[in-house]
């Protein structure tokens, strides 16, 4: 890897699927350029907000968003390509 390039980074960068990731509030952390192409919102857009209002189908959406708040461990936040707690 060049100087200065995470390996995590280029592999969340590079893989072919869809990575989100959410906080213990359900709050989008990760979202990768798949995510992007697959779910039409770029990662600018779809860090911070629900993950349940933002790509889980209404059907869903309860159901997933009482899992949410399941644990109180510290996220990481990569949106914007630097970690961050």
């Amino acid at each position: 890897m060049p100087d200065g390039v995470d390996s995590r980074s280029a592999v969340f960068d590079a893989a072919l699927d869809a990575i989100v990731t959410v906080n213990h509030e359900g709050r989008i952390l990760e979202f990768n350029a798949a995510a992007e192409q697959i779910f039409g919102f770029s990662r600018a857009d779809a860090c911070g907000r629900l993950l349940v209002e933002t790509i889980i189908p209404s059907a869903f959406a309860t159901h997933i968003g009482r899992g949410c708040g399941a644990t109180s461990r510290p996220a990481r936040r990569w949106c914007s390509g630097v970690a961050s707690t």
